[in-house]
């Protein structure tokens, strides 16, 4: 397996409107503003087609593509959580449309415990330590150099590498690219190729 593309987001403020900063790697002079979720979702989703359409170019074949997305869990406001997943399903839908399947929502304890073999209580500090220092070398040295181009936070790659590996381990048997997404005011995506 090798990554074909990582994309990072940050909400910001501009002109007193709410904007998310796309931005792609290894394509580092791509720069959006996006003003939605939604759209977000459909930029993010063109962008990933468009390396998918690039490497069918090299291989010869397009294929379908498995879509995987960190579920949204937190702990004390429960209000936080239904804004944080309404704009993580904003921002997924048009991401199932591109792919024309559903997408596979994980919680992040069960495909830490999956791929690591963390306990489902390790705490959230601990755990983006271990994700990060537990990826393998050729993945986390794609994370780290596309955290530096990006200008992105090293544990949200890192995790959305995390996700897309674990999906990837459930369907060996399926060698479909995979596109795994850690979702939210500030995240990561990114696109494994078998």
């Amino acid at each position: 397996m090798r990554v074909l593309a990582i994309a990072a987001w940050r909400q910001r403020v501009r002109k007193k409107r709410k904007v998310f900063d796309l931005r792609t790697w290894p394509e580092t002079s791509r720069r959006d503003l996006v003003f939605t979720e939604h759209e977000l979702g459909k930029r993010l989703g063109a962008y990933m087609r468009l390396y998918l359409s690039l490497e069918s170019v090299n291989s010869g074949v397009l294929r379908p593509w498995w879509l995987v997305a960190e579920d949204v869990f937190v702990f004390k406001n429960p209000k936080v959580a239904v804004i944080i997943a309404r704009n993580a399903g904003m921002m997924v839908g048009p991401l199932e449309d591109l792919a024309r399947a559903p997408a596979s929502w994980e919680m992040a304890a069960r495909w830490r415990k999956r791929l690591f073999g963390l306990s489902p209580f390790t705490g959230r500090v601990a755990a983006k330590q271990a994700t990060q220092a537990l990826l393998p070398q050729p993945f986390r040295l794609a994370c780290a150099q596309a955290a530096e181009a990006l200008n992105a936070p090293l544990e949200d790659i890192c995790d959305a590498a995390g996700i897309t590996l674990a999906h990837s381990m459930l369907h060996e048997d399926d060698p479909a690219p995979v596109l795994g997404i850690d979702p939210g005011k500030v995240g990561a995506a990114m696109l494994i190729v078998p």
